[in-house]
C-alpha cells in the first residue's frame, strides 16, 4: 500500500509542480509513515536490539526523541555544537534513562550505524523518477556535511541531489545572539503593565497594604467613563496599573495565548523575607520554588511572583 501511495503522489507531483525540493526532514514525494524522514532514523534499532535484546526499538525511539529535544534546547539557548555531538550525547542519555550499560564499543558501533542510516525503500525510486523529469532536488538538514555525505552514499542516492545544504555551515541556531553581538534595545523599559480588577478598594488593600507597593496615582480611565485607572510603584521607575470596568460582566481570570501568565517582581532578600511573613500572616497560599521565588495569586486570581534574585538575573543565569 505504501508503494502504491507513493506512485500516485509522485505522478501527482510531477503533473502539478514545476519545481520540488526534497528536505532531509520530510519525504515530500510520498505519504510517509509516522515520523518519517528521507532517511529512517529508527533503522539503528536492529543493531541496538542485538546488543540490548528486547530494548532495541525503545532505545532507538528514546534516542531520536532526546536528539530532537537537545536540538531544540540548543536552538533556543544558542549553544552551538555539531549535530554529530548532539546525536552522541542523546545516545548516552537515552541509554542511562533506560538503564542500559552502554560501553564505548556500543557507542562507537551505534554511532557508526547512525552515520549510515537506511533510506525508506520507496524514496530512492521516487527520487530517481523525479530526477528523470529534470526537477532540481536538494536536501536541507541540521546534519553535518560529513554525516549527509555518508548517508547519501550509503543509501545509493549519490548524484541525485543538486544541492546538499547543512545549517552547520552557519555555526549557529535560532535567534539568541551572544551578548557582544546584540544591538541595544530600542526601548527605555517597561512603562507600566495594566490589568483588570473587579474591586478597586480590595486591589489597593492587597498591593499597597499587603505587598507594600505604594499607590502613586488614580484618575478616570479615558476609554471608559466611570472606570478608575490607578498605579502602583514596583521600583526602578516601573509601574503596575489596574482599572475596573463597572457595569461590564467579565469572565474570571484564565490563561489564554497572549494573555497574562504571571508578573515577577524583584525584591531584596530582606524585603522578600518580610513579604513572605506577611503572606503567611494573611493566610495567602503560595508555592515556594528554588528558595528565591514565591508564586501566588492576586485578588482576581492574577498570578504573581516575588523573586529575591536581582534584576537581570534568574536562578544563576544572566538575563542581560
Amino acid at each position: 500500500m505504501q508503494s502504491e501511495n507513493c506512485a500516485e503522489d509522485s505522478a501527482f507531483a510531477a503533473s502539478t509542480f514545476t519545481r520540488l525540493v526534497i528536505a532531509a526532514s520530510v519525504a515530500v514525494i510520498c505519504r510517509p509513515p509516522p515520523a518519517s524522514a528521507l532517511f529512517d532514523v529508527y533503522s539503528v534499532g536492529a543493531l541496538a536490539e542485538q546488543r540490548f535484546p528486547g530494548k532495541g526499538a525503545e532505545l532507538a525511539a528514546q534516542w531520536r526523541d532526546t536528539q530532537i529535544a537537545y536540538t531544540r534546547i540548543r536552538t533556543l539557548s544558542d549553544r552551538y555544537v555539531p549535530f554529530w555531538q548532539v546525536t552522541e550525547e542523546a545516545l548516552a542519555f537515552s541509554a542511562r534513562k533506560l538503564g542500559l550499560d552502554l560501553t564505548d564499543e556500543d557507542r562507537r558501533r551505534l554511532m557508526s550505524q547512525y552515520a549510515c542510516l537506511s533510506a525508506f525503500p520507496e524514496n530512492l525510486g521516487a527520487l530517481k523518477e523525479l530526477k528523470k523529469l529534470g526537477l532540481p532536488l536538494a536536501i536541507l538538514s541540521n546534519g553535518t556535511p560529513e554525516m549527509l555525505d555518508i548517508a547519501v552514499k550509503s543509501a545509493g542516492m549519490n548524484g541525485l541531489f543538486d544541492h546538499i545544504l547543512s545549517i552547520e555551515d552557519m555555526r549557529m541556531f535560532g535567534h539568541l545572539r551572544p551578548k557582544p553581538e546584540r544591538p541595544p534595545s530600542s526601548t527605555r523599559g517597561v512603562h507600566h503593565v495594566a490589568l483588570f480588577c473587579s474591586d478597586v478598594a480590595a486591589t489597593i488593600d492587597f498591593y499597597q497594604g499587603l505587598l507594600e507597593l505604594p499607590l502613586t496615582e488614580l484618575f478616570e480611565n479615558r476609554d471608559y467613563q466611570g472606570s478608575t485607572h490607578f498605579f502602583f510603584d514596583i521600583g526602578n521607575g516601573n509601574a503596575l496599573a489596574y482599572f475596573d470596568l463597572p457595569g461590564l460582566e467579565l469572565d474570571p481570570y484564565r490563561e489564554v495565548f497572549g494573555g497574562h501568565h504571571h508578573l515577577a517582581i524583584s525584591m531584596t532578600r530582606p524585603e522578600w523575607e518580610a513579604a513572605k511573613a506577611r503572606l503567611d500572616e494573611a493566610g495567602v497560599e503560595y508555592a515556594h520554588v528554588d528558595g528565591s521565588s514565591l508564586y501566588f495569586r492576586g485578588p482576581d486570581g492574577e498570578r504573581l511572583e516575588l523573586i529575591s534574585d536581582p534584576l537581570g538575573h534568574m536562578y544563576g543565569n544572566d538575563l542581560g
